[in-house]
């Protein structure tokens, strides 16, 4: 008897019964779910036998069990695995669950190019799976870990700890794990660029709760030294709410909303803080904020304002540029060398060149508000995604050359909510973007929109080109990734358990169904394949790997949750 493909879980009752059509035998199937629901299923099969009996009395000769457990590996560490080329739709209904389950839901991942690491929050563990094998090892950490990260050499996962305010060094060679403490209150963690600091701060953002116990200092924020194994208190000034990295590493900066604290990681984590606006007056728009890539100038916009702030962080010098009555946004190029503001008042760009602060202003007569730099350094796009005039309904993008000055405009199928840039590698030569739209409205009499109207899109636009090829989704994407060199995509979809896979050498596209709600998606570094963390009773992670005959392989089981 053949098995289901990723039946994970399940087993089957087959039952003999010569009873009905003459001589003939054939076999009554039941299919149970959730093998490990043991309990209602060996009711459910003794109701299936009596039911049998009621209704055939002696034509019931010989009832067998025949337990199909498919996909399922044997020993410590092993989890069912299931795979399919395309998945299916998912059914409306979830997966049976009694009274008393916990519906868990995994934390983000995180990856090298052989392991996928998943913090457990309810089991206090860490798995650890190997992509290629499925082989799981789970890893005791602190109380209720929640986020996890590794270091770019691939050496070490770093865990933080909600529960115990605590973070987890885990060596990934030997599985050996050491555990520090920060800063109690503490729900974020980011870590160095260079991969040997952690740090831990209060984020605001995902917490409105307050406690003292029985004080509470909202000014500090935790590092944790991963080379020396130890962790530190220091003090950047009230309610950090984002911590950034120099490119190398060597400083973070601490932002609030009127002042950036420079930690200086090379030097016993000295503090230089730095006002940037009064903050009874004014705040910097958080999105705005960009550190040139040789950590000198932090440059931000001033909310409401026609004015951004320029502040050196070597020498401690200030420049307030006032640039127009409404400045949105700020890129910098490439090489650092440039700003360029966007004026959403009169619709004009101000490159200012970051050695002398000269500026020079472009007029384009745009309704835009936003600009992203594309990878390659040879341009931007340009858009709106707060349309001004009915005319132009934020259903276009322009593509500004740096070379001359030059914007090429492009209509789109949908208005624009944002645009997400893709990774330039040598590898694909291609400049490309995401360009995400507005919800499932539209026109349904247009000849070119009708096709989209009330779906969901986005966009795979080639920044070269200027190719544009939309893709309707069945749901709102919540979630993207990309692999390193820019070849493949990824949306996830959770209000309908899918996924969608872009493909940006040949702008083809498809989609996948994950067997359950998604949380979360990566692509482990320097390759092509995509991991998604998904709610289910017993922990579930999916990989899809878009180069393979088998699309979609999912391991689900006991060791994603328990130790």
């Amino acid at each position: 008897m053949s098995t289901e493909p990723g039946s994970l879980g399940n087993f089957y009752l087959l039952i003999e019964d010569e009873s009905c059509k003459s001589s003939e035998t054939y076999w009554t199937v039941l299919k149970i779910k959730n093998r490990y629901r043991w309990k209602a299923n060996l009711t459910r099969f003794f109701l299936c036998v009596i039911k049998l009996y009621m209704k055939q009395g002696r034509g019931l000769l010989l009832c067998i069990i025949i337990f199909v457990i498919a996909s399922c590996g044997s020993g410590a560490g092993s989890a069912g695995v299931s795979s399919s080329s395309l998945g299916s739709p998912p059914s409306g209904s979830s997966p049976s669950t009694t009274s008393n389950q916990i519906n868990y839901q995994l934390s983000s991942p995180a990856a090298t190019d052989k392991y996928v690491f998943v913090a457990n929050t309810t089991n206090n563990t860490v798995a650890k799976i190997e992509e290629s094998t499925h082989v799981i090892t789970s890893i005791p950490v602190g109380m209720m870990p929640t986020i996890v990260d590794v270091t770019p050499d691939n050496k070490t996962a770093v865990v933080f700890n909600s529960g115990d305010y605590s973070v987890s060094l885990i060596d990934i060679s030997t599985d050996t794990v050491s555990t520090l403490p920060v800063d109690m209150y503490d729900n974020n963690m980011v870590l160095s660029p260079s991969g040997n600091v952690a740090i831990t701060y209060f984020d605001p953002s995902k917490s409105s709760s307050f406690a003292a116990n029985p004080t509470r200092n909202f000014n500090e924020i935790s590092i944790v030294n991963i080379i020396s194994g130890t962790s530190t208190l220091v003090n950047v000034g009230y309610l950090p709410y984002m911590i950034m990295f120099t490119a190398d590493g060597s400083k973070a900066i601490a932002v609030t909303t009127s002042m950036l604290s420079v930690i200086d990681l090379n030097n016993s984590y000295v503090v230089t803080r730095y006002q940037l606006v009064n903050p009874l007056l004014q705040k910097i728009v958080p999105s705005s904020l960009k550190l040139t890539s040789d950590g000198r100038f932090a440059l931000a916009v001033i909310q409401n304002s026609s004015d951004i702030v320029i502040q050196d962080i070597i020498n401690g010098n200030q420049t307030i540029l006032a640039l127009g009555p409404t400045v949105t946004d700020i890129a910098l190029t490439i090489d650092s060398s440039r700003a360029i503001a966007v004026n959403e008042g009169n619709g004009s760009l101000s490159y200012i060149t970051l050695s002398t602060f000269s500026v020079t202003t472009q007029y384009t007569g745009l309704d835009i508000n936003h600009i992203v730099v594309s990878p390659d350094g040879k341009g931007a796009m340009l858009y709106t995604n707060s349309p001004t005039t009915t005319t132009s309904a934020g259903e276009s993008v322009y593509v500004l050359s740096f070379t001359d000055g030059s914007i090429q405009s492009y209509p789109v199928i949908k208005a624009v909510n944002s645009v997400i840039m893709v990774p330039f590698t040598t590898t694909t030569g291609i400049s490309s973007a995401i360009i995400v739209h507005t919800g499932p409205g539209g026109s349904s009499s247009d000849p070119v929109q009708q096709f989209f109207f009330n779906h969901y899109a986005i966009t795979m636009f080639d920044m070269t080109t200027g190719v544009a090829t939309p893709v309707a989704l069945v749901s709102a994407p919540t979630l993207f990734a990309v692999s390193n060199d820019g070849v493949y995509g990824y949306a996830m979809m959770p209000d309908t358990d899918a996924v969608a896979i872009l493909n940006f050498v040949t702008q083809l596209s498809t989609g996948v169904y994950v067997p359950s709600t998604p949380t979360f998606i990566g692509v482990m570094p320097g390759t092509h394949t995509a991991y998604i963390g998904e709610t289910y009773p017993l922990g579930r992670l999916s990989f899809i790997e878009p180069d393979s005959s088998t699309l979609l392989s999912t391991v689900t089981g006991f060791e994603l949750m328990t130790h």
